[in-house]
């Protein structure tokens, strides 16, 4: 049974770091890690809650994996398609298996 993030269209937005590269161990940028970490849990669950809700997912999740294929994120009207619904059996009739990384020989 093919699997999401086995398929060529599996897609799973990384959020930015927005401390990135600082290397600094201070009480200020212990703070603002904390505060992000909290931003990036609240926002999940906000996702979930439109998830739960099958409400349309209109900007990129973070949370959700999405599929490349039929998600339209460049549209006047974005929409992103996401693997949990669109392939909750875990069979999706449209898997295209990526590229193996390894030669053949």
């Amino acid at each position: 049974m093919p699997e999401c993030r086995e398929c060529t269209y599996f897609r799973k937005a990384k959020p930015p770091d927005p401390l990135a590269g600082w290397r600094v161990l201070s009480s200020k940028i212990f703070e603002l890690r904390t505060k992000w970490e909290k931003h990036l849990d609240e926002r999940a669950m906000w996702e979930q809650q439109r998830f739960e809700a099958s409400l349309p997912f209109d900007f990129e999740p973070l949370a959700y994996a999405y599929c490349g294929k039929f998600s339209k994120p460049h549209d006047t009207q974005p929409s992103y398609s996401l693997c949990a619904q669109l392939n909750p059996d875990n069979n999706c009739s449209s898997f295209q298996p990526k590229a193996s990384a390894k030669g053949t020989s």
